[in-house]
């Protein structure tokens, strides 16, 4: 299969990035530093833990991941080669939801009063 095309047919149809993670462990390094905003909120976007999931996973099968912070990615092999989608969210995030992942993750908060209750208008 021709990956040239595959990766930006599938994040073009999906709106979404698409990542492909070979066994080069540069590329696990590379989508950690992307896409890992907390470790301990985030544990599958790691480098270690993409590594585990690329030699544990099964041939042909797709798997959705959810992390705290509810964001979500797709990890699949295909003809020996382990691909990854997103992350991506499937709802908006509410600020009540952003709260108890500061609490979880043990971050400190900055509150922040969003634009829309702050009596600006939009333009």
């Amino acid at each position: 299969m021709n990956t040239e095309l595959f990766l930006p047919f599938i994040a073009n149809i999906l709106n979404v990035r698409t990542w492909l993670l070979s066994e080069d462990l540069k590329a696990h390094a590379a989508f950690q530093k992307e896409c890992c905003f907390e470790s301990t909120l985030q544990p599958m976007y790691t480098s270690d833990y993409l590594s585990f999931l690329q030699e544990n996973t099964a041939k042909n099968t797709f798997y959705e991941i959810t992390d705290y912070l509810k964001t979500s990615l797709v990890l699949f092999q295909f003809e020996g080669t382990f691909y990854a989608i997103g992350p991506y969210v499937k709802a908006a995030f509410s600020q009540h939801c952003n709260l108890k992942f500061y609490v979880i993750g043990r971050l400190r908060a900055c509150p922040a009063r969003s634009l829309s209750s702050s009596g600006l208008r939009k333009l």
